[in-house]
């Protein structure tokens, strides 16, 4: 009994981290069979609606750093550090030693700052336009902008952030699909093969390995896969505790 309430409440915390969800109560969960045997055990969760549309990728993460927009580290007038905006339940929420902390033991000096880069220069993009017309309606969107390929070429390895900041990237990917669906992967990387395109794909983009970084020497069109919208598990199994989930779950 208490290993399958962890399990429900493992079931209901990811479904939380799903958008949109319908809401499910873990009683729910429990009630549902968990002999391997019965037919019943593989549950496909339909509780997970479509997005409408509604593209996944575009939280406000800082372009130039790391983490979100509206969140950073604050020291207000009483020398207290506090973190900015609402994400978070420690947002708001006073560190009043935090800083005395830091500053004896490391030394820090708060009027000590490296502003980063304002913008970042950014190569027009090598476009394969026999590529582009085989997987036009094949994708939830496509981006060529500047942004979306500063975003997509590099990965949190403390390089990457040293390179947003003060520096720049020698080869980014030249676009950024969005596919929406196993049908839609495979025609994207069908057309890739055919028209000699090189694909990266992009889950969270937190790869500490170079595993987002494009060749400075590639010539090919690159293509950065984001599997933001691949954000739905497909059923789960309650019997053998297993579950089939798309690639950005």
């Amino acid at each position: 009994k208490m290993a399958t309430d962890r399990a429900a409440r493992r079931v209901q915390r990811t479904l939380e981290h799903i958008s949109p969800v319908e809401s499910v109560s873990c009683n729910g969960l429990q009630a549902l069979p968990t002999s391997a045997s019965s037919p019943e055990a593989k549950v496909g969760l339909h509780r997970l609606l479509d997005n409408g549309g509604k593209h996944q990728g575009n939280e406000p993460f800082r372009w130039n750093g790391w983490g979100y927009d509206e969140c950073e580290f604050i020291l207000n007038d009483k020398g207290e550090v506090y973190l900015t905006g609402d994400r978070y339940e420690l947002c708001g929420v006073p560190f009043p030693k935090l800083w005395p902390w830091a500053s004896e033991k490391f030394g820090l000096d708060v009027n000590f700052q490296t502003p980063p880069n304002p913008s970042m220069p950014v190569a027009p993009a090598i476009r394969n336009e026999d590529f582009l017309r085989r997987i036009d309606g094949h994708h939830v969107k496509l981006s060529f902008s500047d942004l979306d390929r500063i975003k997509h070429g590099h990965g949190h390895s403390g390089e990457d952030i040293w390179l947003l900041r003060y520096g720049t990237f020698k080869r980014l990917p030249d676009v950024v699909v969005w596919p929406g669906s196993h049908e839609q992967v495979e025609q994207i990387v069908r057309a890739a093969h055919e028209c000699n395109v090189a694909i990266i794909p992009y889950g969270g983009g937190t790869s500490v390995t170079l595993g987002l970084e494009v060749p400075a020497e590639e010539r090919r069109m690159v293509v950065s896969l984001d599997m933001h919208e691949m954000n739905r598990i497909k059923w789960i199994d309650y019997g053998s505790m297993t579950a089939c989930a798309r690639s950005y779950t």
